[in-house]
């Protein structure tokens, strides 16, 4: 029973991720605590997110294209993840995550009121990136806060969009995944449930070509803050 509760989320998890670019996460960890042994639920939602997005962007055969904000958040994210692991070796208790739920939701605020037509800077992305490593890794919720950053320019949206967060969500999550691996501040047989439900997200990708087909562009941007603020949501719920 565990197990089929499991494939259900990741089924809508994956059409989430298909239709949006962001969000599998916020779906499939509140499952993935509920049904598995503790400390192999992040590594399973890790695993996921490779497994998801990297099939995602193979089916789509297109290479992303990343603007300069992207590279430098893929640069120096991982940076940030390391250092947070290795100063504080995990999560870190409701102050942190009702912090970084404050903040999340002030940024989407911020992308809906200061968007613009330029995106940020190399720099900016890196620095950026620094941040989202750090706090991802002590929360376990990563891409709203990459989706945050990558929608501050006012006509983000479409395909393209999809792409960037497909590629930072491989990137991090095998990142993250490798740390965990090194430090053993997880249990790696969650990245092996995560192999099993290869299914059930083969299945809700294809769900959710139509849903990606109906969002427009125009749109799309604000769906994904929509997403970021639930993440909020997530961590304040989890506080």
């Amino acid at each position: 029973m565990s197990f089929l509760i499991l494939a259900l989320a990741a089924v809508l998890c994956a059409a989430v991720q298909r239709a949006v670019g962001v969000g599998y996460s916020l779906v499939l960890l509140p499952a993935a605590i509920a049904t598995l042994p503790d400390g192999e639920a992040v590594p399973c939602v890790l695993a996921v997110g490779v497994v998801l997005s990297l099939g995602l962007l193979l089916a789509g055969r297109r290479r992303p294209d990343l603007d300069a904000a992207a590279r430098g958040l893929l640069l120096l994210a991982p940076v940030g993840q390391l250092i947070a692991l290795l100063a504080l070796g995990g999560l870190r208790g409701p102050a942190l995550r009702v912090t970084a739920a404050i903040v999340l939701l002030g940024g989407c605020v911020a992308a809906l009121v200061r968007a613009g037509p330029r995106e940020p800077g190399r720099a900016a992305g890196a620095a950026a990136g620094l941040v989202i490593g750090a706090v991802g890794a002590l929360t376990a919720v990563i891409g709203p806060f990459v989706a945050l950053l990558l929608t501050l320019r006012a006509d983000a949206g479409g395909d393209v969009l999809r792409r960037r967060l497909w590629l930072c969500t491989v990137v991090l999550s095998s990142t993250g995944l490798a740390l965990v691996a090194v430090l053993g501040t997880s249990d790696l047989r969650g990245a092996l449930v995560a192999l099993a439900l290869t299914p059930a997200l083969a299945l809700g990708a294809a769900a959710g070509v139509p849903l990606a087909r109906r969002l427009r562009p125009s749109v799309h941007r604000y769906t994904v803050l929509a997403i970021a603020a639930a993440g909020a949501a997530t961590l304040l719920a989890s506080a």
